[in-house]
């Protein structure tokens, strides 16, 4: 609300000022004859970054036969949303070998495209006689000169550590210049000119981390003598142009101008002006905006998901196989936990009730100042050796295991293996792994729910094999209920009976089982036990 009526606020300054200085000339005309009078100017610019508009209200304060103290307005906005108000005060004195000298000073604000709104103060000297034209401006942000862009933070992992930043936009301060010459193609009293400029800028802060600087060159061609040739008012002028800048920052950017001066109020001092006394009331030229950049704000450390629960990466660069198990069960229940790398284990991986145990997929995280961010994590490995019937995974009560790899291989020639197992849980969610599992020993398993209530296995990749003759599972629901959606389940092994890429015994699935792919295998329903049937994109449906 308050930046609100601070806009209303510049719009009524805007106004009243501009209402203020039109006025001036005539109140100056009651005084003495005037020699120079008001214009309005109007210009757009269509460039490879952007379109803008722009007006300028230039009224003499005071004048005497060889000085001119003068008020420039200006107002500009672009198809960014960029919009910008200048309000300058300028003094013009004529010297008597032909050069005019002057200098000037404007308050800038700004509203950025990312709603910031920035303030500077801009001073500039000059010197203009016929042919030549030399200009120097400093730009000075004042207040705040760093704002947030509103823009959605990121988020990304070093080590151990979740780190979010956002992003800033930071007014910078400079300088441009310029040196500009008319081309003597035509008589320096010629109501058309051509002109050639050429400069350059600077802008930066220590907020940044590279400046924004490089050359800057300019063709103009103004006609005076409209008056003349369509009828408008003395003094009216046309001017087109291009402009070619470059910068490391914002890259190369070319315009096309237009811009029309039109007379406001008296003409002036009757008469014809010389070339030198014209020049008095030439466009100031200055940098079109308050230069700002967008750079990466301070990191703040992300230390819970968006749900309030404690948030923790496990790196293999840190922990061993070997300690896995132990760092997954003290990061706690109702925890979420991040795996980055690769680890070969030879125990049991147990979630605790509540978990989520993670590698690829999206987590929004949050600091302890209430930023937020999406966090996006590749997959990790879990590479399990543990012999006998025991399970790599171990789901618990209300668990989440997702995007992992892992990799079950039974070394010995004795046991059951299993990859991820659910055993008497209730709502364990095992979605977007791939899943391995390999032995010759007895059946082999890739994911198998047991004695268990709302499980759900959806949209994971799952393969198992079998070296001799023995059996393979890839997704079982035994004495189970939940959800079977998604997946796509190769089973290998000699023994084409017992190749079961789904068993289903005594299961109660729920509604949405649906879209699973068989690769290899067949789905085994001996005892399908109730609710509705495991469908397929390549198979019958399988169960009750």
């Amino acid at each position: 609300m308050g930046d609100l009526h601070r806009t209303n606020g510049g719009i009524w300054l805007v106004l009243a000022t501009g209402a203020w200085l039109f006025a001036m000339p005539f109140a100056l005309a009651s005084d003495f004859a005037t020699k120079w009078g008001a214009h309005l100017e109007i210009e757009g610019r269509v460039s490879s970054a952007r379109t803008l508009g722009d007006a300028a209200l230039f009224a003499p304060l005071w004048q005497n036969d060889a000085s001119l103290l003068f008020a420039d307005v200006r107002a500009r906005f672009d198809d960014n949303s960029n919009r910008e108000g200048n309000f300058g005060v300028g003094l013009r004195h004529m010297l008597d070998k032909g050069w005019n000298i002057g200098g000037y000073g404007y308050f800038d604000v700004r509203r950025s495209v990312h709603d910031n709104t920035f303030r500077q103060l801009t001073l500039g000297i000059e010197a203009l006689n016929a042919d030549f034209e030399l200009r120097l401006n400093g730009y000075l942000p004042i207040g705040q000169r760093t704002r947030d862009t509103g823009q959605a933070a990121t988020a990304s992992i070093f080590g151990t550590n979740i780190w979010i930043q956002g992003t800033e936009e930071h007014a910078l301060a400079g300088f441009d210049g310029e040196i500009g010459w008319r081309l003597p193609i035509l008589d320096p009293s010629d109501a058309t000119q051509i002109r050639a400029y050429a400069g350059g800028f600077y802008f930066d802060s220590d907020k940044v981390d590279e400046a924004i600087a490089g050359p800057r060159g300019r063709l103009e061609v103004s006609f005076d003598g409209l008056s003349d040739l369509i009828g408008m008012a003395e003094g009216t002028r046309l001017t087109v142009g291009a402009e070619l800048q470059h910068d490391n920052v914002r890259g190369t950017e070319a315009s096309a101008i237009a811009r029309l001066r039109i007379p406001l109020g008296p003409a002036g001092r009757s008469g014809h002006l010389t070339a030198q006394e014209s020049r008095m009331t030439e466009r100031v030229v200055r940098d079109l905006d308050v230069v700002t950049q967008v750079t990466g704000g301070p990191a703040e450390l992300a230390t819970q998901t968006a749900d309030g629960r404690s948030l923790s990466v496990i790196s293999s660069s840190t922990t061993t196989g070997a300690d896995l198990a132990g760092a997954v069960a003290g990061a706690g229940a109702n925890s979420h936990v991040i795996l980055s790398g690769t680890f070969d284990t030879n125990a049991p991986v147990r979630l605790q009730t509540g978990q989520t145990l993670m590698g690829a997929g999206a987590t929004i995280v949050s600091s302890a100042s209430g930023r937020s961010a999406t966090l996006y994590t590749q997959a990790a490995t879990i590479n399990s050796a543990i012999s006998g019937n025991q399970a790599a995974v171990e789901m618990a009560d209300y668990s989440t295991f997702s995007g992992m790899v892992v990799h079950r291989q039974n070394p010995g020639s004795f046991g059951n293996p299993i990859a991820i197992v659910a055993r008497n849980v209730n709502h364990a969610t095992i979605t977007n792994n791939a899943v391995s599992t390999t032995s010759a020993g007895h059946t082999a398993f890739g994911i198998s729910a047991r004695w268990s209530n709302n499980v759900t296995i959806a949209d994971n990749i799952v393969a198992v094999e079998h070296y001799t003759d023995g059996n393979v599972t890839g997704v079982q629901m035994f004495m189970s209920s939940g959800t079977v959606r998604g997946n796509s389940i190769d089973a290998r092994a000699s023994d084409v009976v017992n190749t079961r890429a789904v068993h289903i015994y005594e299961a109660n699935i729920f509604t949405g089982s649906t879209g699973n792919t068989i690769v290899n295998g067949r789905c085994d329903a001996a005892a399908p036990g109730f609710g509705v049937a495991v469908e397929f994109t390549n198979a019958p449906a399988c169960g009750p």
